[in-house]
């Protein structure tokens, strides 16, 4: 019988499923970025914020915005269409 280390750290994806059961469905932002072209604004959402119990925001982007125009919305979560 192998022997549990009390000691041991979470891995990765003990780390990862263990906040993401901590988060309410709502703990999240979405991020957008904006470009106005005309008179349109574009909106590409670009990822998303996670905010710390000390109020700041971890942003996970998936895209980087390279157009020195483009204004970052950070906005709470529409609800789903179904």
């Amino acid at each position: 019988m192998a022997r549990m280390n009390s000691n041991r750290k979470p891995t990765r994806t003990e780390r990862r499923t263990n906040a993401t059961e901590e988060r309410s469905p709502r703990a999240y932002k979405e991020v957008f970025g904006v470009v106005g072209r005309g008179d349109q604004n574009f909106w590409t959402r670009i990822g998303v914020a996670f905010e710390n119990s000390e109020g700041s925001l971890n942003l996970v982007l998936n895209f980087i915005p390279t157009d020195p125009e483009t204004t970052i919305q950070i906005r709470e979560p529409r609800p789903r269409e179904e």
